[in-house]
C-alpha cells in the first residue's frame, strides 16, 4: 500500500497552484500527482476539534453534512452544517429568533473563493489564505487546521473528507 501523501500547506492558494502549474518549485510529476489527488468534489465525513492535553470536540456535531468543491481553474467552495439545528418558529429566515440566528452561526460554516478566502460566513476570513495541512490515505482527505485562538484556549481544527467524484 502506497504511503499517504502528507503536503504541509503554506495556504491552500499555493498547493493549488503548484497542481495546476502555477508553482515553479513543484515538478511536474508532482503537480500532476497533487492535482489528481485534490481537484474534485469531497464529502465531509467529521469535523473534530483538538484541544491541549488530547481532548477532542465536534463543533457541528456527530452527523456533520458538507462538501468542499476544488476545480481545476482555482475555485473553491466550503460548507459544513451541523445536523442538530433547531427549525426556526418562523417560515422565513430572516425571521428567526436571536437565538435561532446565534444557533445557526454556530452550527454552520461557509465559504468561497480562488484558493484565497473571497467570502466567508466569518467576516475575519474574507481576503485572507488558510493555511492547512492535507493527508491523503485512500479516497479519503484529512485537513489539519492552524492553531485556532479562542475564549477557552487555542485548539486545531480538523476536518476529515470523502472522495466524491
Amino acid at each position: 500500500m502506497k504511503a499517504p501523501y502528507r503536503v504541509t500547506l503554506a495556504a491552500f492558494a499555493s498547493l493549488v497552484l503548484a497542481a495546476v502549474g502555477g508553482g515553479a518549485a513543484v515538478s511536474q510529476e508532482k503537480a500532476s500527482t497533487l492535482k489528481q489527488h485534490l481537484v474534485r468534489t469531497w464529502t465531509l465525513i467529521d469535523v473534530y476539534f483538538e484541544w491541549p492535553g488530547g481532548r477532542r470536540t465536534q463543533p457541528y456535531g456527530p452527523d456533520v453534512k458538507g462538501r468542499l468543491v476544488l476545480d481545476q481553474s482555482g475555485l473553491f467552495s466550503f460548507q459544513a452544517i451541523g445536523a442538530d439545528r433547531p427549525k426556526f418558529s418562523s417560515s422565513n429566515r430572516r425571521e428567526g429568533t436571536a437565538e435561532e440566528n446565534a444557533t445557526v452561526v454556530r452550527m454552520t460554516e461557509s465559504f468561497f473563493g480562488t484558493y484565497s478566502v473571497e467570502r466567508a460566513m466569518f467576516p475575519n476570513w474574507d481576503g485572507s489564505d488558510r493555511k492547512y495541512k492535507v493527508v491523503f490515505k485512500g479516497d479519503e482527505m484529512l485537513t489539519t487546521g492552524p492553531p485556532t485562538p479562542s475564549t477557552t484556549g487555542s485548539y486545531i481544527p480538523n476536518q476529515l473528507w470523502k472522495r466524491t467524484n
